[in-house]
């Protein structure tokens, strides 16, 4: 088990919930493998469980089919509403007043959202990065 490695990235359980694997850890009394995990990684309330290394790599039978407990999630797909509130607010080019207008929204609440994306967007290729042990970001 311990030739196995975790990354820290997204994965999808047998019941398609997606969980964020936030770091391993080790056990003060046992020193087996803890994998520290949450649900909502841009939450700023997040909730944070444990799980032993072992029972993260455990095989389960759904369906008469042995499958493992969790697969790591290669590609995250953006939700299709995510995608159009950018395409509005970058793409079309919409000013943040005529944003927050058409969306029922005052200007500070649009830059605060945006700022919050563009963080959230920028630690998650930090994480990405940091995971794969490579750096594709470029700092100026």
């Amino acid at each position: 088990m311990a030739d196995r490695r975790i990354y820290t990235w997204y994965y999808r359980r047998y019941d398609g919930k997606v969980i964020y694997v936030v770091a391993i850890a080790k056990d003060a009394d046992t020193d087996e493998d803890v994998i520290i995990w949450t649900l909502n990684v841009y939450s700023d309330k997040r909730t944070y469980y444990t799980m032993s290394k072992r029972s993260f790599f455990d095989r389960i039978f759904i369906d008469g089919v042995r499958q493992p407990k969790f697969k790591r999630q290669i590609q995250m797909r953006i939700t299709a509403s995510a995608i159009e509130n950018f395409e509005e607010r970058f793409v079309k080019g919409m000013s943040i007043r005529k944003y927050a207008q058409a969306h029922g929204l005052n200007r500070g609440s649009v830059d605060h959202l945006q700022r919050k994306f563009f963080a959230a967007l920028a630690q998650a290729l930090r994480e990405r990065d940091e995971a794969d042990g490579r750096s594709r970001l470029q700092v100026k």
